[in-house]
């Protein structure tokens, strides 16, 4: 999936990253 990353001031990177996993009593939502 991709998620926007926060690295420096005014660097923000789209980046892929594994999935994570749904853990009893979470939720996953899409956006």
């Amino acid at each position: 999936m991709k998620a926007a990353r926060w690295h420096n001031q005014k660097d923000i990177r789209i980046e892929n990253i594994e999935e994570p996993k749904t853990e009893p009593g979470k939720v996953k939502i899409k956006v």
